[in-house]
């Protein structure tokens, strides 16, 4: 694989990339990717904007797994961090998982759930005996399949409160949709008062 990345170009606000953009678990964040943002280090070099020049090179699964809309996910972090590549347009480098929908509209309702508060908290109580050094949580296919995901008949208002979360950059406004989703999560999930407070006091 890394005989196949190049160091790319920034791209202009809306200007999209003639290649792939590849992430890793340390550059991904909550909702959004840091591509052009963070140096992404692999196997000993680094990258600020790492590029797969000759996609086809890749092997055809890896491909056409790249070229798919899905959610990336961290392989290494302390709280659930998961971002939507709606495009197709980023390869999901080592240490990360991804996930498919055949349903498109559930991809902000999956976004928002696995970024929450409470799959945070849940994930680290059942797989701390897993952890990485500094408290790192090791995350994979395997912790992915167990987390419970409760989708209503109606998942819009979920839905518009991630799509919010997605375009929107002011500081406070973004810990006020945060704070929206956590409180919508706990009521779809049915927790009582005594288990968001539980929740909400956990170190994560």
């Amino acid at each position: 694989m890394q005989q196949l990345i190049e160091e790319g170009q920034a791209q202009e606000e809306g200007q999209s990339n003639p290649h792939l953009q590849m992430v890793n678990s340390g550059t991904i964040d909550r909702y959004c990717f840091l591509w052009g943002k963070k140096p992404m280090r692999y196997l000993g070099q680094s990258y600020l904007h790492p590029v797969i020049v000759k996609s086809d090179r890749l092997p055809p699964k890896r491909l056409q797994q790249a070229k798919q809309a899905k959610i990336i996910v961290s392989g290494m972090t302390k709280c659930l961090e998961c971002a939507l590549d709606q495009d197709g347009s980023f390869l999901a480098g080592k240490s990360t998982s991804i996930i498919f929908t055949s349903q498109t509209c559930h991809f902000y309702y999956l976004l928002g759930v696995l970024n929450s508060r409470l799959i945070s908290f849940y994930l680290k109580s059942y797989f701390s005996g897993n952890s990485l050094k500094g408290n790192y949580l090791r995350i994979g296919s395997p912790q992915l399949r167990q987390v419970p995901i409760c989708i209503p008949e109606n998942p819009i208002l979920m839905m518009k409160l991630v799509s919010q979360r997605l375009t929107e950059t002011i500081p406070s406004k973004l810990q006020s949709l945060d704070r929206q989703i956590d409180q919508l999560v706990y009521q779809i999930y049915g927790l009582t008062d005594l288990e968001i407070q539980i929740v909400e006091q956990a170190k994560l």
